[in-house]
């Protein structure tokens, strides 16, 4: 059961051509081998997919990142139109 599982997100990962996903991280800091982390990424690799984004929580911060197939979107407007649209959830949230 746990292999067609795996199969079938496979399968559905690999047919999409945009992904979105989000990781709830630790609320408190974690160490690795005794050092601090400050912060952490997570990106799914492998995959066929044009465009990629994740969001990550940890310690009350909020990370995006961003992985787009070359040449396939425009960097600084994606950068642009995402910082409008934080800006605008920001202004509405303080409203």
């Amino acid at each position: 059961m746990l292999q067609a599982a795996a199969r079938y997100v496979q399968k559905t990962l690999n047919n999409a051509s945009l992904s979105i996903s989000h990781m709830v991280g630790p609320v408190e800091q974690v160490a690795l081998a005794n050092h601090p982390i400050k912060g952490f990424y997570f990106m799914t690799v492998g995959l066929s997919q044009s465009l990629t984004v994740t969001i990550t929580s940890y310690m009350g911060y909020l990370r995006v990142g961003f992985g787009a197939e070359k040449g396939f979107i425009d960097e600084h407007k994606l950068n642009s139109c995402f910082q409008t649209s934080m800006e605008m959830m920001l202004n509405a949230a303080r409203t």
